[in-house]
């Protein structure tokens, strides 16, 4: 009887480090998953995160290109269509 109580009690040790062996396991793949977004989302913006790099202005030099880009492609935009209908104005009359 004495045996087979330790038998059990081996079995329930050997489930609790398994569990608990289980729990690290998806603790380190949620960690690396994390990692992993971090760091493209550090590539989509073009830079590291601000909380590893505390001089980081901001935004990268292609993050500003491409705003400077967008912004000057807008002007024109603004532009052309207010050329359009200055020239509507001019067929009217």
């Amino acid at each position: 009887m004495k045996k087979r109580q330790e038998i059990q009690q081996q079995i329930s040790d050997l489930n609790m480090q398994l569990r608990q062996h289980q729990i690290e396991q998806r603790r380190a793949e949620r960690s690396e998953k994390q990692q992993t977004k971090d760091s493209s989302m550090d590539d989509i913006l073009g830079g590291t995160n601000a909380k590893t790099d505390s001089k980081s202005a901001g935004l990268s030099q292609a993050s500003m290109t491409a705003m400077i880009s967008a912004d000057t492609s807008i002007k024109q935009a603004n532009a052309v269509r207010r050329q359009t209908a200055q020239s509507f104005c001019r067929i009217r009359q």
